[in-house]
């Protein structure tokens, strides 16, 4: 989160994030106080933390299944990918260039 926008952004090391993006979600507005869920349905969503939360952002990725495990990661290139447990890409940023 940055400047109250979700996204991945340039950083040369933890408390030096710059204002660069790579790439950032599609939201109209987003609160200060948002937090981000990779939730157990396996969807990442963005949540408004207000005292009755909805989600402001979602990748649209819920999959059903029994199988609970997955993985969030970075890719050196810029691309944010989102693995199920066969290492499968579910969903991507597509910022890798």
């Amino acid at each position: 989160m940055k400047n109250n926008q979700f996204g991945v952004y340039v950083a040369y090391a933890n408390a030096n994030v710059t204002s660069t993006a790579v790439w950032t979600a599609s939201q109209s507005s987003t609160p200060s106080d948002a937090r981000f869920v990779a939730q157990a349905d396996r969807n990442l969503v963005v949540y408004s933390s207000t005292s009755s939360p909805s989600a402001i952002w979602a990748a649209h990725v819920a999959l059903p299944g029994t199988n609970s495990a997955y993985c969030l990661e970075m890719l050196d290139n810029g691309n944010l990918i989102w693995k199920d447990y066969s290492n499968n890409i579910i969903w991507q940023t597509n910022s890798s260039g």
